[in-house]
């Protein structure tokens, strides 16, 4: 089976690609930039006439949060536009190829209705209506909304990635409260959804966009995180460490919806626990 992977240099996207050599599948790294939005679907259109993929997999997204007309542009281009072409090039030339993308779980409100914590959230949900268009086209797709996912290799500015760097450092860290709860998923846990997505799609008729989240089932707080890191360092009651400085954000999720379909037959393998205390050794490591 050969994948195309898009949005190749990122923590999703490089780790998908790693995971598509270890197990000895062809695999086209891509990469996507807004500015170059015509030319890239270009040479995507020429790629599925000289070797048509057994799977699209669209890792990469603008993360640009901010309301101005220059990062909506960016935005639209990149987490609407961008899979809708997709779509369509798929239907056209590749009508038996399956197109995996990734949303968030900042789409939804506590109650499970749609509340868009951000732009980014917003256009996430409107590329799914688009791919529900060319599902009922014939195109074989599925979403997976990501909860906070972690793991090696995370350059990312994430919450546990700042606090293990601070562990690892000895670093000054100051925070909000920390009550906001999330929900941890291991990258390695990610890539085993991926697999058992792309066979669901590949082994199903086509006619409906599919939406899954990727959720652990275990909320936490992000307070609760840091004691956990803290414990697992050796280092209950760090000063360094400082909750209660920041105020919370507008939009903050105190609560997760509990009731997201997720993929069938998928549950997490890597505990939080041991996920934890890798990344504190990489860190640390570095």
């Amino acid at each position: 089976m050969s994948v195309i992977v898009i949005g190749a240099g990122g923590f999703l996207g490089g780790h998908l690609v790693a995971h598509f050599r270890e197990r000895q599948q062809a695999v086209h790294p891509l990469s996507y930039r807004p500015d170059q939005h015509g030319p890239f679907l270009e040479g995507f259109r020429a790629l599925l006439a000289s070797a048509p993929p057994a799977a699209v997999i669209l890792a990469g997204a603008s993360q640009n949060g901010r309301d101005d007309p220059a990062s909506l542009a960016e935005l639209a281009l990149s987490n609407i536009v961008l899979p809708a072409a997709i779509a369509a090039l798929l239907r056209d030339h590749a009508p038996e190829c399956c197109l995996l993308t990734y949303g968030t779980s900042w789409q939804t409100g506590e109650s499970g209705a749609v509340e868009p914590f951000n732009a980014y959230a917003a256009s996430k949900t409107a590329a799914e209506a688009m791919l529900d268009h060319f599902a009922l086209a014939g195109v074989r797709s599925a979403t997976l909304r990501l909860y906070d996912t972690y793991g090696p290799a995370d350059r990312r500015n994430k919450v546990v990635n700042l606090i293990a760097d601070a562990i690892a450092r000895r670093s000054d860290l100051p925070m909000s409260s920390g009550g906001q709860v999330i929900e941890l998923v291991h990258i390695r846990d990610v890539l085993a959804a991926t697999d058992i997505t792309l066979d669901l799609l590949r082994s199903s008729e086509p006619g409906r966009h599919r939406v899954f989240a990727l959720r652990s089932g275990a909320p936490v707080t992000i307070l609760e995180v840091l004691g956990v890191m803290l414990r697992l360092a050796g280092l209950d009651g760090a000063e360094f460490i400082r909750p209660g400085v920041y105020p919370y954000r507008p939009r903050e999720r105190f609560a997760l919806f509990p009731d997201t379909l997720t993929p069938p037959g998928w549950r997490p393998a890597v505990t939080l626990e041991d996920g934890l205390r890798e990344l504190l050794e990489e860190r640390r490591g570095r």
